[in-house]
């Protein structure tokens, strides 16, 4: 379902606003299922890797404004 969406996506006239780089999935792909659980349970187990797409997108940042981050572990 998550690559259904994320491709649609990028095949949407609104492509351009998303860095393709910044689309993550899980490695065996699929979703939380609207599961607060499981998108928890799979946020916890890949932080690192989602931490630094937001390291690398605020270090190219020339004006960074953050309201709150929330803190998966």
């Amino acid at each position: 379902m998550t690559f259904q969406v994320l491709n649609n996506i990028k095949q949407s006239a609104f492509a351009n606003l998303y860095n393709p780089e910044n689309m993550w999935t899980a490695e065996g792909g699929g979703g939380a299922g609207n599961n607060w659980a499981m998108g928890h349970s799979i946020g916890e187990k890949n932080y690192e890797e989602i931490f630094d797409m937001i390291d690398r997108e605020a270090d190219g940042s020339d004006s960074l404004e953050v309201r709150s981050l929330f803190r998966l572990a």
